[in-house]
């Protein structure tokens, strides 16, 4: 139990840092891009979209997960670890160690069958990384860059983006509409008037869907607000 409060004071300091839940990922965090089993060390590890981490045994790991990816703590595991989970995340635990989550219940999933404890400590209504010079696979469907996106004929720049999101059509078409989704599907801003561009300055820090109408047809591009 004492391990327990211990980490989860150490997450929520982390948290006080980042208060808007956007965390740093830096080159030297050992970046995981296919399934594996590790024995953790008392380091950070970024966890590739899509991957299946198991985690044989830790020594107070940090992990930072990306969309869709799974961490299994195995039975030998026996420290307390700390997990910063995006959307559609899997937390397992089936040791007798503890792991303090950061996260957004609503969209990752927690299982815990061992002797210890997962639970998510700080809820982050949207999680999102800012990548310190890092490059690689683990980027993957979010797309971080700081230059032009280009997606179904459709530039937008810059992304990630903090004020003024600049949108344009390749094939010269006309914009009708603008449409920004949260990470769950709600629609969290609109416009259909001078679409060349869009302010997201009072979005929260986060990944969004922007749906754009250009004439008859319709374009799904993914931004970073940060």
């Amino acid at each position: 139990m004492k391990k327990y409060l211990l980490l989860l004071f150490s997450v929520l300091i982390v948290n006080q840092i980042s208060s808007q839940c956007s965390y740093n990922i830096f080159p030297q965090y050992i970046k995981i891009t296919a399934a594996q089993t590790i024995t953790a060390q008392n380091t950070y590890y970024w966890v590739c979209e899509n991957v299946v981490l198991t985690v044989d045994s830790s020594q107070a790991g940090t992990f930072f997960l990306e969309q869709n990816s799974k961490i299994i703590f195995a039975k030998a595991s026996m420290s307390c670890d700390a997990v910063f989970a995006k959307s559609s995340c899997t937390v397992i635990n089936t040791s007798p160690g503890c792991v303090a989550i950061t996260g957004n219940a609503s969209n990752v999933t927690v299982q815990n069958t061992g002797s210890g404890s997962a639970a998510i400590g700080f809820t982050c209504p949207t999680m999102s990384y800012v990548y310190n010079g890092v490059s690689g696979p683990c980027l993957g469907i979010t797309g971080i860059n700081k230059i032009s996106l280009k997606e179904n004929g459709i530039q937008i720049y810059p992304n990630p983006v903090s004020k003024n999101l600049q949108i344009k059509s390749s094939e010269n078409k006309t914009i009708n509409n603008l449409l920004i989704l949260d990470i769950v599907g709600r629609i969290v801003l609109e416009q259909k008037e001078n679409c060349d561009q869009i302010n997201v300055q009072d979005l929260e820090n986060g990944i969004y869907q922007l749906i754009i109408t250009s004439e008859d047809k319709k374009h799904s591009v993914k931004f970073i607000k940060q």
